[in-house]
């Protein structure tokens, strides 16, 4: 198992193996030259995306499957990361928080899938009106 250690502005110094390096080709929107991510678990139902290529770029994110709306698998993505119907994928919702934590948002529009056979992600944008980008993160949340 080979490790590469980074050192993050928020976590100091942190070793990852190449099995948790997840490789964006296309960058995370807002974001195109970070192509390599990895996630750091924290407190349920809530975890870290952190940039390896910006010690200074990391996302909280929330599991879409613990979400009320649920998404479902997108064809699209076998063009993009290989995704076939019968892999294993995770989705990821990025959390925005606010003043007060209980004022924190989710962007519901824009779920990262991650193919857990080859560690490959990319960033969709939905074309669906229900779905807000600043949508209320406890109301979202499944009980």
């Amino acid at each position: 198992m080979t490790e590469r250690k980074i050192l993050t502005s928020r976590f100091g110094e942190l070793k990852i193996s190449k099995e948790k390096v997840l490789s964006f080709p296309q960058g995370i929107v807002g974001f195109p030259k970070c192509h390599q991510f990895t996630v750091i678990e924290y407190q349920a139902p809530f975890s870290w995306l952190q940039s390896l290529d910006d010690p200074d770029l990391a996302f909280v994110v929330v599991d879409g499957q613990k979400l009320a709306f649920q998404y479902p698998y997108q064809a699209s993505l076998s063009e993009v990361i290989d995704l076939q119907k019968k892999d294993p994928y995770l989705i990821l919702t990025l959390i925005v928080i606010r003043e007060s934590l209980r004022d924190a948002t989710v962007n519901l529009k824009a779920p990262i899938y991650i193919n857990l056979r080859n560690n490959q992600g990319f960033q969709l944008i939905l074309d669906e009106e229900k779905l807000a980008t600043k949508a209320n993160l406890w109301d979202s949340l499944t009980k």
